[in-house]
């Protein structure tokens, strides 16, 4: 496809930016479109990044603000001041590849009716790690970057249209910033970019990714790390644009859920000791305020864009999420890293420890490390994929361990470690457990090892709990860590006890519960493992629930009787376990008994599998016999 002649301005806003200029510009200068204007808007900056630019870029034309107006007012003027057909706007921590330019004016060729055009944006320190391809927003007006904290890996490689794209690299047309009214000077900054997508879909204007136009994001770099004052500017602006855009009718409909949603979330930080809780509800409560002070410019602000208008809020709702609560993403609360982020810091470490030393050691797949009502550790949830990262410091460590604890639902998955699978497992609901993995011995011959641990399926909370959290969660993490010794307590495994048999002529297994929900999952999880191939049935009590179970075994067999034990069991339910011919029965106990013979022993042997045994929680597994001088009853 022959390259665009179309003239284009690549707008940068700066404010004290001179850290970040250089990488910035140098990959402008270096872009192979043939005509391209650089032009640097500045918000007063005193640490010399204007006469930087002077010197060392005279190419590139300068704009300064008479005074210092934040960073709307100074990308407003940056596009107002380019007089080409099209403006890029850029943040001044932005890296472009050498093509990013050509590949966007390519886009812009092909597609006359597209108005916006998002570019896939990359963590600049984790390179493999996406800030975002283009924006989403909730119908409760939360927006975030499509892919935020996700390893690249293709997932969002098709363009396509989406809902906005982000004020840190975005190709516009300038007749659509004047039709549209550039962004919302009330603003100062953060929502802008969305406000501006939406008022221009709303004349008709549709916004579209181009994956192959690539840039570098130092997400944070321009407008630093959090802050109790940029949470209330973000739930500022994001009420004055749910006031200012949409109709009056879908204001009316869900401006309730709006304020019930920012009440659950002030409970949610009180409820798992959000740092900074304290403000960021005064921020939640001044952005309430402070639209209602200044409602008479909102309803002119709104006049306007109502008045304009082409497109209905129903025509909207394909690229705006409806679900409940908001986006179903996990936002990252920690400087994201990748594999060559980490060989390039080395950092000395191979423990993690969820929320104290977990700096510079995980990956993207991690929520924000909190703690749970009543306790005193940290910890981290994982997500579908998550990525973490060791060094290995000694050759004697050679087990992976991890202290985790079980959600409302039985969470299953496996374990890679530099691409070599290491183990599966499961966390049955609400238990608190280890895991533990033997690191192959080719692995350790690398100075560094990247974790992903990779769940079968996810939890969403608004499933379990009141609220509106639907994210997609897995198991909570405290520590992951290389160690000699694998952690205690382990299941018992019940191959060493399986005799002249042995595990590949085990081909049916019945198993008995006499222990708690999640012991009995941890054990259903072992057998699996000693036996892979065997059909294993459970024998159950009517209306217990076998949720837990399912992941392990392949048939249920339901039990009328008060317990287990031959008297309560009736004949045909007896007939019928004999009549199946197990090769071995196995008796899952919450401790070691103090006899051998309980009732559900009695059951276990009275089903004539020529192997029965008993499972204790930590141990080796007991063989069970009828005792000398007893009869089964």
């Amino acid at each position: 496809m022959a390259v665009s002649q179309a003239h284009v301005t690549a707008a940068v806003v700066n404010y004290n930016g001179m850290e970040h200029l250089k990488a910035c510009l140098d990959s402008l200068v270096r872009q192979t479109y043939p005509d391209l204007e650089i032009l640097v808007s500045d918000d007063v900056s005193t640490d010399g990044s204007v006469e930087f630019v002077r010197s060392n870029y005279p190419q590139v034309r300068i704009v300064q603000n008479p005074r210092n107006m934040g960073f709307v007012a100074t990308a407003n003027r940056a596009m107002r001041s380019a007089t080409t057909d099209w403006v890029i706007l850029l943040n001044n921590d932005i890296e472009c590849e050498p093509d990013f330019v050509e590949r966007l004016m390519l886009a812009a060729d092909a597609n006359p009716d597209v108005g916006i055009f998002a570019p896939k944006m990359k963590l600049f320190y984790a390179r493999s790690v996406l800030n975002g391809v283009g924006n989403q927003m909730c119908k409760s007006c939360f927006g975030v970057d499509r892919g935020l904290g996700e390893k690249d890996e293709g997932q969002y490689d098709e363009p396509c249209e989406v809902f906005g794209a982000c004020g840190g690299a975005m190709l516009i047309g300038k007749d659509i910033l004047e039709h549209v009214g550039y962004m919302d000077p009330q603003f100062y900054f953060l929502f802008d970019d969305i406000d501006l997508c939406w008022r221009a879909r709303l004349l008709g204007y549709r916004v579209m990714t181009v994956p192959d136009a690539v840039v570098y994001h130092k997400f944070g770099g321009f407008f630093g790390k959090a802050s109790t004052f940029k949470y209330f500017l973000a739930s500022r602006n994001r009420l004055r644009s749910f006031l200012k855009n949409y109709s009056l009718r879908t204001i009316i409909k869900l401006l309730p859920e709006v304020v019930k949603e920012d009440l659950v979330q002030i409970r949610d930080m009180y409820k798992f000791q959000v740092p900074s809780r304290l403000g960021m509800t005064i921020s939640i409560a001044r952005s309430y305020l402070w639209n209602i002070l200044h409602l008479p410019s909102t309803y002119l602000a709104r006049r306007r864009v109502q008045k304009s208008r082409v497109v209905s809020d129903d025509s909207l709702k394909p690229f705006i999420y409806q679900g409940p609560g908001r986006i179903p993403v996990v936002l990252p609360s920690y400087d994201i890293v990748d594999l060559d982020l980490f060989r390039q810091k080395l950092p000395k470490i191979d423990r993690i420890v969820m929320g104290l030393t977990d700096e510079d050691s995980l990956g993207p797949g991690w929520d924000a490390a909190i703690v749970e009502p009543g306790e005193d550790a940290l910890h981290r949830t994982c997500t579908k994929s998550s990525y973490f990262y060791l060094r290995v410091l000694s050759l004697a460590k050679v087990w992976l361990n991890m202290r985790v604890k079980g959600v409302p639902k039985v969470m299953t998955g496996h374990v890679k470690l530099n691409g070599s699978f290491v183990g599966d497992f499961a966390v049955s609901p609400g238990e608190e457990t280890t895991l533990s993995f033997k690191v192959p011995p080719a692995v350790l011959e690398e100075d560094v090892i990247e974790g992903i641990i990779t769940l079968d399926d996810t939890w969403r909370p608004i499933d379990y709990f009141p609220g509106y959290d639907n994210r997609p969660l897995g198991i909570n993490f405290y520590e992951i860590s290389l160690d000699e010794k694998p952690l205690e307590p382990t299941m018992p495994s019940i191959r060493s006890v399986l005799e002249d048999n042995g595990p590949d002529g085990i081909k049916n297994a019945l198993v008995l519960r006499s222990a708690r929900p999640h012991l009995c999952a941890r054990a259903l999880r072992r057998l699996r493992e000693d036996l892979p191939v065997a059909s294993i049935a459970l024998l159950i009590q009517n209306g217990v629930d076998q949720t837990p179970y399912a992941a392990f075994i392949n048939d249920v067999i339901i039990y009328h009787g008060i317990r287990f034990s031959p008297e309560d069991a009736d004949g045909q339910i007896l007939q019928r376990l004999q009549q199946r011919h197990f090769d071995t029965c196995v008796v899952i106990y919450g401790h070691m008994p103090r006899s051998s013979y309980r009732p559900v022993d009695q059951l276990a042997l009275a089903t004539g599998a020529p192997l029965v045994l008993g499972m204790p929680p930590r141990g080796r597994p007991i063989v069970l016999r009828v005792p000398a001088g007893r009869r089964l009853r």
